[in-house]
């Protein structure tokens, strides 16, 4: 996993200034992702609120997809391709930022998210697999691993979003707002 982070070294420190940026302007960080993916999102939301390795203050940070009950009740009224739609014209606004975690970047409801997002100039961010997908061609920064096999993508995203938290969580709490630094 650590060649993960030594091929994406921009596109980490992009995505931790953009996270920092949103944080610091009163923004918070929406995530989604089907799955698997699903699961990432919430781990991250999760290090985002609690902490990962320092104490300190919550940084505002949601899943979209935690809400299984809004999720499937629109899915159900609406179609899934607009379960999150729904949840980010209510909760989204300008100042803050989408991620979207996809293994092979063509879920069709991250699809309508990202594009839904992006009609309020949210910020959007695609983690996939090696070859992006719609989800990818729809956004703002596209990081991603440098495999399709899903349970490697769903890893690197992982170590990516851990290493993105720290980097965030360090300029925040200790005072260092310089550009991220990926090493």
């Amino acid at each position: 996993m650590r060649d993960v982070v030594e091929q994406l070294p921009s596109q980490i420190a992009h995505f931790a200034d953009l996270l920092f940026v949103t944080l610091q302007s009163g923004g918070k960080l929406l995530f989604a992702g089907n799955g698997g993916s699903a699961a990432t999102a919430q781990h991250l939301a999760a290090e985002f609120v609690g902490r990962l390795r320092r104490e300190r203050a919550p940084m505002a940070a949601l899943a979209l997809n935690a809400d299984t009950i809004t999720l499937t009740a629109l899915s159900n009224d609406f179609g899934v391709e607009m379960a999150y739609v729904r949840p980010l014209q209510a909760l989204a606004r300008k100042e803050d930022a989408l991620i979207l975690l996809t293994t092979s970047g063509r879920s069709p409801n991250l699809v309508t998210a990202g594009r839904a997002a992006r009609a309020i100039h949210c910020p959007v961010v695609a983690m996939t697999g090696a070859r992006g997908g719609p989800v990818a061609d729809d956004a703002d920064l596209w990081l991603a691993a440098p495999t399709d096999n899903a349970p490697c993508v769903q890893e690197a995203h992982l170590v990516i979003g851990h290493v993105v938290c720290e980097l965030v969580e360090s300029r925040i709490f200790t005072g260092s707002h310089g550009h991220a630094d990926v090493k």
